[in-house]
């Protein structure tokens, strides 16, 4: 196996292992993904419980994926309750997988997370959103696209 291969394979491997969690309450968050193979069509699949997400084809040979928390701000907490207890509300998270041209993005926790991602384009998209989130796809020239919104 080459020096080059290797050095994806190192790389998706940590992408997969090393979640994008802890989102920056100042602002967004982004990750550049490389693809295992540049030369091929590319997929991305995106599901948010709470947020939109974006999509922009761009002339690349990787993805730019900037998140960006919901109600960005200081960290809320509940009053004290009986006891003296309250509630404090953690920031949400994101994951970022690659393997074999096909990354995934995934929102964590209960905070809302919006996405925007520059694609290839041509690249495959399966995307998702749960809870009146918007979906929006610009210059993709997708070759297939999924698009859910609930």
């Amino acid at each position: 196996m080459n020096t080059a291969a290797m050095k994806r394979i190192l790389l998706s491997l940590v992408l997969i292992t090393l979640p994008a969690a802890a989102i920056a309450q100042q602002g967004a968050e982004q990750v550049t993904v490389p693809l295992s193979d540049p030369g091929r069509p590319a997929s991305l699949y995106t599901e948010v419980l709470t947020g939109n997400i974006t999509v922009r084809g761009t002339n690349r040979r990787d993805m730019l994926v900037t998140a960006r928390p919901r109600g960005q701000g200081a960290s809320r907490s509940e009053p004290a309750g009986a006891g003296g207890l309250r509630r404090l509300t953690q920031p949400g998270g994101f994951d970022i997988a690659e393997r074999g041209n096909v990354v995934r993005v995934e929102a964590g926790g209960n905070r809302g997370v919006d996405f925007e991602v520059e694609v290839p384009t041509g690249t495959n998209l399966k995307l998702g959103t749960v809870n009146g989130g918007a979906i929006l796809v610009e210059r993709s020239e997708e070759h297939t696209s999924e698009l859910q919104s609930h």
